[in-house]
């Protein structure tokens, strides 16, 4: 690239300069940038701070050195990452609490079933208690109240005897 013209050299000299500070508290273009973003931010109440919480260290070079202070800059993607993350953790913890809503719910249905399948177990043993029905009536009734688990219940929340054989007598009526 030597001794070719370069058209825009002037315009671009002036910005850029020799990419070195000239003093004690000058800085790089890019930093005075950054500052102004950062005081911006601190007047909207969103301050920029490092991975540790720590406001970050601008970088400044003194005059005839070459030596920087170095700082991580803060990507724009990290904002993104740490929403993904508390949005992970959030729905992490409805999906364990819908585990364990669902947990009781099954245990309830569980223990539905269970008081079923006794009843249904207990229901000839009932049905043979009932003075008045012949073999045929206590078969015919317990077909029915089997069929229906509604009817069933009924028949088990009734304890005076005389309800449970009235309630028979139209079962089968």
């Amino acid at each position: 690239m030597r001794n070719k013209p370069f058209p825009y050299y002037d315009q671009l000299s002036f910005v850029w300069g020799k990419d070195r500070a000239a003093g004690p508290n000058s800085e790089a273009v890019p930093d005075m940038v950054e500052d102004i973003d950062r005081e911006q931010n601190v007047n909207q109440g969103n301050e920029e701070s490092g991975e540790d919480g720590a406001p970050s260290i601008s970088t400044t070079r003194g005059e005839g050195t070459s030596k920087k202070h170095e700082r991580k800059r803060k990507r724009s993607s990290d904002g993104l990452i740490l929403s993904l993350e508390r949005m992970t953790n959030v729905f992490n913890e409805q999906m364990e609490k819908s585990n364990d809503q669902m947990g009781k719910i099954i245990e309830s249905f569980n223990a539905g079933d269970k008081e079923k399948k006794d009843n249904r177990h207990k229901l000839n043993q009932k049905l043979e208690e009932i003075e008045g029905l012949s073999a045929y009536d206590r078969q015919t009734a317990a077909m029915k109240l089997v069929r229906d688990p509604d009817l069933l219940d009924y028949f088990f929340t009734l304890h005076d005897e005389d309800a449970k054989e009235i309630f028979l007598k139209q079962l089968l009526g």
